[in-house]
């Protein structure tokens, strides 16, 4: 996703739980102005 021009925002600890137990998520974003600034 950073490869995108998303930034890290931080990571959601034990947010989902599956058949293995509880999973973290992580947060990317990105700004509206940033994502018109690159398209050529």
């Amino acid at each position: 996703m950073q490869k995108a021009g998303m930034k890290y925002e931080g990571r959601m600890r034990q947010k989902y739980k599956s058949h293995l137990g509880f999973e973290d998520s992580n947060l990317y974003a990105i700004l509206r102005k940033d994502i018109d600034h690159n398209i050529i």
